[in-house]
């Protein structure tokens, strides 16, 4: 469906605050609502019912958390000193992946009318298997799996963007470190209780935590993060004003799984957050060449590549990244 133009004064008003960057508004609770049968339109009350337990099930889950490792920083510098590729430690579960999987199992989704539930179903199960199949070889098909493998359109972007895009911005206004990032996040995340105050975000520094990452409705900053400081505000906006105040919004809408997100989200939620570093004026040269580098590096790691290979592969185009972030690729290729 094609989307139509601002017509009202109030219609253009906004167009302008999203051309401008301005922030996301936050459902508020008091806002006008259906109650009722009416509320879900389409949806059964059983189907609204499996919705529920879906949700439930989905928000016990700590999926991104789990899948990346607590040593990055020490395999990082093993890494670079060495080009062997480190041995990677997990958390531990909080709960058996089997056990999860016969609780999704019992959970009537044959039953259902709208398939978009089914859908998510689906997904939650390869989770479940992927959680179990953490730093074996059974992880890398099941991810490709349920993300997909990079498509050649997407890898030949990525090549033109290293080839072309070889300016990147002055480092002379330095970085932000995590206690100065904690601080600016807490500042965002008191914009949005403004607006409701029952609103739950966090923010905190955890030892277990390499870079920065949203985890359910908190984010998690490792306390070796660092950024650029003409990036803070669209970091910000990428991980507090997207992805928390998507699960914010999605968690006050009458379908409970919007919360965690329905089937195959994921790319629309990176490219939401990706449109909100655009409309800050922050996505970067720098920027846009380390997402170009990590599309290259989980195409050639689908390829069957070690990730230590990256290392002859991509010295050439991703000259203007420092080792640091070249470690980053390769952890996050590996993931």
């Amino acid at each position: 469906m094609s989307a139509k133009k601002p017509t009202s004064s109030e219609d253009k008003k906004t167009g302008r605050d999203q051309a401008e960057g301005k922030r996301t508004e936050v459902k508020r609770k008091d806002s006008p609502r259906i109650d009722g049968p009416r509320a879900v339109v389409g949806l059964s009350t059983r189907d609204r019912a499996i919705d529920h337990e879906l949700a439930l099930l989905s928000g016990s889950l700590r999926f991104l958390l789990d899948v990346t490792p607590m040593n990055v920083e020490q395999a990082r510098t093993e890494f670079l000193a060495t080009g062997e590729l480190p041995e990677f430690v997990y958390r531990d579960l909080e709960d058996d992946p089997e056990v999860l999987k016969r609780v999704l199992q019992d959970i009537p989704i044959h039953l259902v009318d709208d398939t978009v539930l089914g859908n998510k179903h689906k997904e939650m199960s390869l989770q479940l298997d992927m959680l179990a199949a953490r730093d074996t070889e059974d992880f890398m098909p099941l991810s490709i799996e349920l993300y997909g493998a990079i498509l050649p359109d997407l890898r030949r972007s990525a090549e033109l963007i290293l080839e072309t895009v070889t300016a990147t911005e002055s480092t002379s206004a330095g970085s932000l470190g995590a206690k100065d990032l904690l601080d600016l996040a807490r500042e965002e995340m008191d914009h949005y209780r403004k607006q409701d105050p029952d609103i739950e975000m966090h923010a905190e520094i955890r030892d277990d935590v390499s870079g920065v990452m949203v985890s359910g409705n908190s984010l998690l900053l490792g306390p070796e993060s660092k950024v650029r400081k003409a990036r803070a505000h669209a970091l910000l906006q990428h991980e507090v004003g997207t992805h928390l105040v998507t699960h914010f919004n999605g968690s006050a809408q009458p379908i409970k799984i919007l919360g965690t997100g329905l089937a195959r989200y994921d790319e629309t939620q990176e490219g939401l957050a990706v449109l909100a570093e655009v409309a800050c004026g922050g996505l970067t040269a720098f920027r846009l060449r380390q997402l170009a580098s990590r599309v290259l590096t989980v195409h050639r790691g689908h390829r069957g590549r070690q990730a230590h290979g990256d290392q002859r592969v991509l010295p050439g185009r991703t000259g203007l990244l420092p080792e640091s972030l070249r470690g980053g690729l390769r952890r996050r290729g590996h993931r």
